[in-house]
């Protein structure tokens, strides 16, 4: 298990573009990378290739920070 930290930029992510957030990266047995971010429950997906992981892991990280900013304005979490 590698445990990195990225600075993430883009433009749906409700924090500073310079806020850098721990990213875990596995390789599975087929060679797969897996890659997840624990400050969002369930924020995690793979790639075939390192770069196409990192790619799909800047849309789940906006769409969980998306859910927690509406449920913030709500008053209520649903993605409990």
């Amino acid at each position: 298990m590698q445990v990195a930290y990225y600075t993430l930029m883009h433009k749906a992510f409700s924090f500073s573009a310079k806020e850098s957030l721990p990213l875990v990266i596995e390789r599975d047995e087929d060679g797969v990378f897996v890659i997840e971010c624990p400050l969002f429950s369930g924020c995690y997906t793979q790639g075939k290739t390192l770069n196409e992981a990192l790619a799909n892991i800047l849309e789940v990280i906006a769409l969980c920070s998306c859910d927690i900013i509406a449920a913030k304005r709500y008053h209520h979490c649903w993605c409990k």
